[in-house]
C-alpha cells in the first residue's frame, strides 16, 4: 500500500475531541481526498470523500502534547478498482501511528512529524540524513569586525550513523566549533547533534563571503552552503 501523491493536497478538518475541557485526551481529524493504492493481493484504491473521510484520532497528554495517532476503525472507506475490490465493498484502516519531534531550521523551535502505519507495524516513512538549516547557513549582515554564530543540526534519519568529520571549504573568516562532540559521535535512528559555525567579519563593509560546509557520515556526505555579508 502506498500514497497516491497525485491526490495532493488533502483537506484535513477538525471533527471532535475526547476528554473533558480543559483536559483533552484526543482529537478526531478527518482527511478528504486522501488516496491509497493497494497492489497486493489485488489492485485496489481507497479514495476518501466528504461523506466517507479517513478519520484519525490524535492522542494527547494532559499537557496537550500529541503522543500518537490511530485510525477510527469504525469509519468505512469505499474500495475501487478491479472486480474483486468492488466485490469487497468497503474497508477500514488499521494500525497505529508514531509522533516524533524533529528540529526546526529556526533555532530553539521544533516541529512534529506524524506517520500513520497501516497493518499495525513498521517503522514509518524512510528519512535520509540531513543538515538543518539547509541548503544555506545564512548569517545575513554582520557588523564589520563582529563575531556571529549559527547553530547547525545533523539529523540521522531512519538509520543510525557515525559522524566522521565536519569541515569548511574555506577557513578565512569562518570556523567550526563542536561543543557537543558531534565529530566521532554515533547517532541513533532519528538522533541529532548540533555544532556551531562562526563568522569573524572582516573590517570592510559591503563584502559577501561564502564557503562550503561538509559533514562526512558513515552513510553519506552532507553539504551546505555558508553565506555572510558585512
Amino acid at each position: 500500500m502506498h500514497f497516491v501523491q497525485e491526490s495532493l493536497p488533502w483537506h484535513v478538518r477538525y471533527l471532535y475531541y475526547t476528554g473533558t475541557l480543559p483536559n483533552i485526551t484526543g482529537v478526531g481529524l478527518a482527511s478528504v481526498g486522501l488516496e491509497f493504492a493497494i497492489t497486493e493481493p489485488v489492485n485496489c484504491r481507497t479514495h476518501t470523500t466528504e461523506a466517507q473521510p479517513f478519520v484519525a484520532i490524535a492522542n494527547a497528554e494532559s499537557s496537550g502534547v500529541i503522543t500518537g495517532m490511530g485510525p477510527d476503525e469504525e469509519e468505512l472507506i469505499p474500495l475501487e478498482g478491479e472486480f474483486l475490490c468492488l466485490f469487497a465493498g468497503e474497508g477500514t484502516f488499521e494500525g497505529t501511528g508514531s509522533v516524533t519531534t524533529v528540529p526546526s531550521c529556526t533555532e530553539g523551535a521544533e516541529s512534529i512529524t506524524v506517520s500513520l502505519i497501516s497493518g499495525g507495524g513498521g517503522e514509518g516513512e524512510e528519512a535520509s540524513p540531513s543538515l538543518c538549516p539547509a541548503p544555506t547557513v545564512e548569517f545575513s549582515r554582520v557588523a564589520t569586525e563582529g563575531l556571529a554564530r549559527r547553530t547547525v543540526t545533523i539529523n540521522a534519519g531512519s538509520e543510525p550513523l557515525t559522524v566522521r568529520s565536519i569541515s569548511l571549504g574555506s577557513t578565512s573568516y569562518f570556523a567550526v566549533t563542536d561543543p557537543n562532540g558531534c565529530i566521532g559521535a554515533r547517532l541513533a535512528e532519528r538522533g541529532t547533534c548540533s555544532f556551531h559555525v562562526l563568522f569573524d567579519a572582516p573590517g570592510e563593509r559591503e563584502r559577501t563571503l561564502r564557503t562550503t560546509l561538509t559533514v562526512e557520515t558513515s552513510i553519506r556526505t552532507l553539504e551546505d552552503a555558508v553565506a555572510a555579508s558585512t
